[in-house]
């Protein structure tokens, strides 16, 4: 048709259904005539596919524009100024005074280890937000892990209670006993393995510092008629102090 546009351009993808003749092959795309030897022996079946280059150049000046605004980390043996300008970009601070955390819940407050992270956040470039929201995280672990130890502990003193009734604190006060007799080694192993709140470790000690006279344990201060303390307040007297 006169003043109709005509692509020079072979259509390597035939529509579905058509027989492909094997002896006389559709033609390379015309734009392939400009690749070099070495990239249409290397990637030619893949050109092959495109019949036109435009999607192409698209695909590549898009890529081409990212690549010009994205920030790449400094390479080893970058300049300070390199450095203080990529940390500028991704908000890390310059030192450790920088990072602002949010206070942790009461109770959990340590500030050898807010040092600790804050040292860690840095090294592995942290950014601010980045920072406030593992330290964060990391508190609403820690306070989860406080909040299911009470309930297992109060669990604990609600079956021992049951089955014990009226006995009951006289045999967390004979199992107070041989905690106190353990040292602080055995009431730390306790806390830490949770093995405290285990009411079959509690019915061991309790029969066990049953069967200890006063005379051989001394001065224990364990006294069922004082004041009742619960099964936390007695295994980890020093806990939230």
């Amino acid at each position: 048709m006169p003043g109709e546009e005509i692509d020079p351009i072979d259509n390597t993808n035939p529509p579905e259904g058509t027989v492909v003749d094997p002896i006389n092959p559709p033609a390379d795309p015309g734009w392939l005539s400009a690749v070099t030897k070495d990239l249409k022996e290397k990637h030619g079946e893949d050109m092959r596919q495109h019949a036109n280059i435009n999607p192409i150049l698209e695909d590549y000046y898009s890529i081409k524009d990212k690549l010009a605004e994205a920030t790449f980390k400094p390479k080893d043996g970058a300049t300070p100024e390199e450095v203080a300008k990529y940390n500028e970009t991704m908000g890390i601070p310059p030192n450790v005074e920088g990072y602002e955390l949010d206070a942790p819940p009461e109770g959990l407050e340590d500030a050898n280890f807010d040092g600790w992270f804050k040292d860690v956040a840095l090294r592995v470039g942290l950014s601010k937000e980045q920072a406030k929201g593992q330290y964060n995280e990391w508190n609403k672990l820690r306070s989860d892990a406080v909040e299911a130890k009470k309930a297992e502990v109060l669990e604990t003193e609600r079956t021992m209670r049951t089955e014990m009734g009226s006995g009951y604190d006289a045999a967390v006060a004979n199992a107070e006993k041989i905690i106190q007799l353990g040292g602080e080694d055995l009431r730390t192993w306790l806390n830490e393995s949770g093995a405290g709140n285990d009411a079959r470790f509690v019915r061991v000690f309790a029969k066990i510092g049953s069967m200890i006279s006063e005379d051989s344990l001394g001065n224990t201060h364990a006294n069922p008629q004082g004041n009742p303390k619960t099964l936390e307040d007695r295994i980890y007297p020093d806990q939230g102090k």
